[in-house]
């Protein structure tokens, strides 16, 4: 648990801040990546068409920087979930 009152976190709080942002700059650049040559979508179902795919995309096809791996071969995939109203 970081030592609240000192400022100081812990060594393992800074490795996982660490794990996330390596992860968020990796979705970032898969994201570029990947919308990089595509038109922008025309409608709200088009869009949610098109971030499907990426995640389909990322988790299969993609290799990550570090490991080489797709999230499905570290068994750490991302869900697409539509919202209720879409």
């Amino acid at each position: 648990m970081p030592d609240l009152e000192s400022g100081n976190i812990g060594e393992e709080e800074e490795e996982m801040d660490k794990f996330f942002k390596e992860q968020i700059e990796e979705f970032e650049k898969a994201w570029n990546d990947f919308f990089e040559d595509k038109p922008a979508p025309e409608s709200e179902e088009e869009s949610l068409k098109q971030q499907e795919e990426f995640i389909e995309w990322y988790n299969t096809e993609r290799k990550q920087s570090g490991p080489d791996m797709t999230p499905e071969e570290m068994e750490i995939m991302f869900e697409f979930k539509r919202d209720e109203k879409s």
